[in-house]
């Protein structure tokens, strides 16, 4: 007969649920006090499951203290209504087992992965499993180094590409186009100014007392509940643009491109368009019309250093 050690602490249990097409689990029969119960083998949980409708009458449960309570792998606490040592039968081979079951009102009966790997249902290589977790203790070290080789890369600021200068060239006979602002809705009104503010310290905006060129902003609300000013020049310079003609990849084209590689690496820019300077005889017609002051409607413009959003 064998006996499951039991781990202590703070236990976790995997309790994973797919969408779309059904994964395929693994299951074991097993008998618990005479009473046959189908087990789902869950490799990822510390403790062993056992609904109270399968317990043997007459079972006394050890409530668990503070200290050893059970958790779902994302760290909700897990109720329970105690533990018990029970004897389990593999009917297979007839082995017996002391294995520890955690007692929970209702769902499927589950044998935890220390529990699996002694009654030999699961086999764990020790060597790859020394190698994974090597890598894996290494793995925050190499980060570290690699952000610390690249620190101009990884800074919590606007970046700027260099040698490279944004021109405008506009059709001929061409004429200013001065928008009129849109209005803020009020609840809008200080982020608005916010990311002005930030924008203005940032150096992607610059506050001027006139400008023959303005258009209007459209403030977009972020994911994250910041706003993003946007000048909608489809009204104002668009239209009036000599426009560089560059035919775009498609996808089949880019993945075609990755064909054979054996590292590929998503970058996410941060503010990409503003980190792209505008020639100086550009800024005049990326102009910004806003209206945001709380006490009555004032036209405030500013030109971009930096290239703006919605520019084609």
């Amino acid at each position: 007969m064998g006996t499951v050690p039991e781990e202590t602490g703070v236990t976790f249990v995997s309790c994973v649920a797919t969408q779309g097409r059904r994964q395929e689990s693994l299951f074991v029969t097993l008998a618990v006090a005479g009473r046959r119960c189908r087990f789902l083998l869950d490799t990822g949980a510390k403790v062993s499951l056992l609904p109270a409708h399968f317990m043997p009458p007459g079972t006394e449960l050890t409530q668990l203290s503070s200290e050893d309570g059970v958790a779902m792998y994302d760290g909700t606490p897990l109720p329970t209504l105690g533990k018990c040592v029970l004897r389990v039968v593999n009917p297979r081979n007839g082995r017996r087992y002391d294995v520890v079951f955690h007692v929970v009102q209702e769902g499927t009966p589950l044998l935890s992965l220390n529990a699996s790997v002694t009654m030999g249902f699961i086999t764990v290589n020790a060597h790859v499993l020394r190698l994974a977790l090597a890598q894996q203790t290494s793995s925050p070290g190499k980060w570290n180094q690699l952000l610390a080789r690249h620190e101009s890369l990884f800074r919590n600021e606007l970046g700027e590409i260099h040698g490279v200068r944004v021109k405008v060239r506009l059709q001929e006979g061409a004429q200013p186009v001065f928008c009129r602002p849109r209005p803020v809705p009020y609840a809008m009104r200080k982020k608005v100014e916010e990311a002005l503010d930030r924008a203005v310290t940032q150096g992607t905006l610059v506050k001027v007392d006139a400008s023959e060129w303005a258009s209007p902003t459209v403030n977009v609300v972020k994911p994250d509940g910041s706003i993003r000013v946007c000048a909608d020049l489809s009204v104002s310079v668009n239209p009036l643009l000599q426009v560089d003609e560059h035919p775009l990849p498609t996808t089949e084209d880019l993945l075609a491109q990755l064909s054979g590689s054996s590292w590929h690496t998503k970058l996410d820019f941060r503010t990409c368009f503003e980190q792209l300077v505008l020639d100086e005889s550009a800024r005049p017609f990326l102009t910004n019309n806003l209206t945001y002051i709380y006490t009555h409607k004032i036209c405030i413009v500013y030109i971009s250093p930096r290239r703006p959003r919605g520019g084609s």
